[in-house]
């Protein structure tokens, strides 16, 4: 289970993601996989790494993926 603090996350980010490093990463737009990591899959995006104790984790790299909630009015 992943359990993020979006409460921390730039406002830009939709998606975080955590690479096989262990390092977490936000998202503007839905990464890929590419080798060990998830990476932009537009050239037009940003990202930048996540200050781990946001993030509590406990699942394989490769199904950290997560999107940000929806925002509730």
């Amino acid at each position: 289970m992943t359990a993020i603090d979006w409460s921390k996350a730039p406002e830009w980010a939709l998606w975080a993601a955590r690479d096989a490093s262990g390092k977490w990463w936000w998202h503007s737009n839905k990464p890929k996989i590419r080798g060990l990591e998830w990476v932009p899959s537009v050239i037009s995006e940003y990202w930048t790494e996540i200050e781990r104790a946001a993030i509590r984790c406990n699942q394989h790299w490769m199904l950290s993926l997560t999107k940000r909630p929806e925002a509730k009015p």
